[in-house]
């Protein structure tokens, strides 16, 4: 069964537009303001503008450029090869690389008429103006939304992270001393969790991307602020992965990363896994020493995993507004209100 995305029909448009018009334009090669339509095509409006814009300065520069080196050196073989020569570093010099490919359908157009006229430059220069003009156009009549899959997005990361935290708690409260836990059992769960954070971070630049007319960064600063929690996740999955032994103290932290599951789902952070951690710091002070080596080396762990925990709450207080008002968020909102 075939499937047309968005992008696919949106061509299909613009290649139907762009030669309808330039035949009622009577322009000739019609047909290459379809092909201008389908490089003109690009995924978000932001890069359709910038891609339209370039490929048509890129144009008009090697139409004069070609125009100037066919009418000295002629219609030969050698022009063509000549004109890459001075245009192509050109078009590369001033950021237009591009429009290379689009200029070259225009310049060899003007090499099959071996001849450089007034009517065919503005013939060659319509058709860009047709092709690139509707490519874009089409572009910003049609803006995929993008907030749906945004939420899905963050809600399946939240969803693993959660999922993690547990598996993590269960690890500090069911450890013993003989069974050796490989790093491998918890990291299999971080790919996953990683993949879903990147396609949420492209989804919310192509958001960005397709919007002129009102700030869209709040998607974007969602993820790459759980990109940066993300880096304390793996440190406190090494830590776990490396206590030497089982202590009473790592069941007190997995009650914490048991409120941090729930804390990362709720739909805004009212601050218990900070309230908790916080507390279990000021238990730790009252506690004796450890007595032996082992004991030792899993509480200094435990400790380095407290700090951990501390900087995964840090960047997100950092990074999104507290809600403690009880009103319900909205589903576009909800991003800068969980932990």
């Amino acid at each position: 069964m075939f499937w047309w995305g968005s992008r696919v029909i949106k061509t299909a448009v613009a290649v139907t537009l762009a030669v309808m018009l330039a035949h009622i334009l009577k322009l000739d090669q019609e047909l290459s303001a379809g092909i201008l339509a389908i490089l003109g095509m690009d995924v978000t409006i932001r890069r359709s503008w910038r891609s339209a814009t370039a490929r048509l300065f890129a144009s008009l520069i090697s139409l004069m450029v070609a125009a100037g080196i066919f009418l000295i050196a002629g219609f030969g073989p050698w022009s063509l090869g000549l004109f890459v020569l001075v245009c192509y570093p050109l078009l590369v010099r001033y950021g237009l690389r591009d429009g290379i490919v689009t200029a070259s359908v225009i310049v060899f157009h003007l090499y099959a008429n071996k001849t450089v006229t007034l009517s065919l430059l503005v013939n060659e220069t319509l058709l860009l103006i047709v092709g690139l003009g509707i490519a874009t156009i089409i572009n910003m009549v049609y803006v995929p939304n993008a907030e749906e899959e945004l939420v899905k997005f963050r809600n399946e990361f939240e969803r693993q992270l959660s999922e993690l935290f547990q598996l993590l708690s269960f690890h500090l409260r069911q450890y013993q001393a003989e069974v050796d836990r490989p790093k491998s059992d918890l990291n299999q769960f971080v790919d996953p969790i990683n993949e879903v954070l990147e396609q949420g971070l492209n989804r919310a630049q192509q958001l960005i991307e397709n919007t002129w007319w009102k700030d869209e960064l709040g998607w974007q600063q969602y993820f790459q602020m759980r990109l940066q929690q993300m880096v304390h996740v793996q440190e406190m999955i090494d830590l776990v992965v490396t206590i030497p032994q089982f202590v009473p103290q790592a069941t007190l932290f997995a009650d914490v990363l048991e409120q941090l599951a729930d804390d990362v789902q709720r739909e805004y952070y009212v601050g218990e896994t900070a309230k908790h951690l916080h507390e279990l710091e000021l238990l730790f002070r009252k506690m004796a020493l450890p007595e032996t080596r082992a004991e030792f080396e899993a509480r200094a762990a435990l400790f380095e995993l407290r700090r951990e925990l501390s900087a995964f709450l840090l960047v997100a207080e950092r990074s999104k507004k507290r809600r403690s008002s009880g009103k319900p968020v909205r589903a576009e909102s909800k991003q800068n209100s969980s932990v």
